[in-house]
């Protein structure tokens, strides 16, 4: 029930499409405004969006060039993200806990029973020494030969069971 820039109308049937990203499909002036091209107010546009069915003033939409806006996210992507009106608002990338060959190297040890894992800890075994933990369903499981706590696994943290997901390893 709205009117927009010299007579464009907001109707009730294009509601659906509030907040919703679009692309500009077409662009004019209307004939009837005798206006210029400097006076970018008044201009109306169709949009992908409702295939063109509906014109859209200026003033109805909200340029998102600059923000981020997407159809899917990258198919290796972990993390979250916070999305307002169909946008993204912040993206928050999932810190990886193992490097690349922590990841190589519990992944070829767990892989003749990496169906029977349940998880993946480190233990201390004395004050300055560690060792990963590796629990196994029905079995008491097993540990790895001890390391200098600090210099391998640095963002596993001690005593903390981690599930194949969480360490990539799944």
């Amino acid at each position: 029930g709205c009117t927009y820039n010299d007579g464009c109308d907001f109707i009730s049937e294009m509601e659906k499409y509030r907040g919703k990203t679009a692309v500009i499909k077409n662009g004019r002036i209307p004939v009837y405004l005798n206006d210029t091209v400097e006076n970018a107010n008044n201009y109306r546009y169709e949009l992908d969006i409702d295939d063109g069915y509906w014109w859209w003033s200026s003033s109805m939409l909200e340029k998102v060039e600059d923000k981020k806006h997407f159809k899917s996210l990258p198919r290796n992507f972990t993390g979250t993200v916070k999305i307002k009106n169909g946008l993204i608002t912040e993206i928050v990338k999932k810190k990886e806990i193992l490097d690349k060959a922590e990841k190589e190297y519990l992944s070829a040890v767990i892989k003749p029973f990496k169906e029977k894992v349940t998880g993946i800890a480190i233990r201390e075994f004395s004050a300055d020494k560690c060792y990963l933990y590796i629990d196994i369903i029905g079995d008491d499981g097993f540990g790895l030969p001890n390391f200098k706590q600090g210099t391998m696994y640095k963002n596993m943290e001690i005593d903390r069971k981690y599930t194949l997901e969480e360490l990539g390893l799944d």
